[in-house]
């Protein structure tokens, strides 16, 4: 009687036929949970995880955003220019020279360094002109005129000399006759000085 076994007998090792030999695929193994890696209750892969709540991470989120503004708005008011865009009357600003941008434009420094050229004498909003400040050079000591147009703002700064005024920072910005010399500055320079209350 080898082989097959007839009718309804049973194999050897006490399993009919059609059954696994080993647990297996939706076999249940021992214990209560029934499949692999159960546990009690029913739970496949061990103890239920709830859902992650995502309010958290959108709040860590959120929280970095607002910091970094923050940083970057103290940054920005703390490197902030003041330039001539920015200046009033009393204030003094920095060289330069030529025809420059609004980006160029001298810095407002204080006027008991080394580094103010120009003293603001007077400030005239919402123009050009640059002939207004041609009547302020006897009484205010205006040698010079510097004026700005661009993004709905334009103003022209009437401007006195300084004392480190230097004959460089007058002819740089080309206000020099022909003839004008060192001699010729420095008569300039008093009297602007004068006027403008200086001296």
């Amino acid at each position: 009687m080898g082989g097959w076994p007839q009718g309804g007998q049973q194999p050897q090792g006490g399993q009919a036929y059609g059954q696994p030999q080993q647990p297996g695929w939706g076999a249940p193994q021992g214990g209560a949970g029934g499949y692999p890696g159960q546990v009690p209750g029913g739970f496949p892969g061990g103890v239920p995880v709830p859902p992650r709540r995502r309010g958290r991470r959108v709040a860590v989120v959120v929280g970095v955003i607002v910091a970094v503004l923050v940083v970057l708005g103290v940054v920005g008011y703390l490197t902030k220019k003041d330039d001539a865009t920015d200046a009033k009357v009393g204030d003094c600003l920095s060289q330069w020279s030529g025809v420059i941008t609004v980006s160029q434009m001298p810095d407002i420094v204080d006027c008991g360094t080394d580094k103010a050229r120009w003293k603001v004498a007077s400030r005239h909003d919402d123009t050009t002109d640059t002939k207004l400040c041609t009547s302020e050079a006897d009484a205010k000591g205006v040698i010079s005129a510097l004026y700005w147009s661009g993004s709905g703002k334009k103003a022209v700064l009437c401007l006195a000399m300084t004392p480190a005024t230097t004959y460089q920072d007058v002819t740089g910005i080309g206000i020099t006759p022909f003839g004008f010399n060192e001699q010729a500055f420095q008569q300039l320079k008093e009297q602007s000085l004068k006027a403008s209350g200086q001296k």
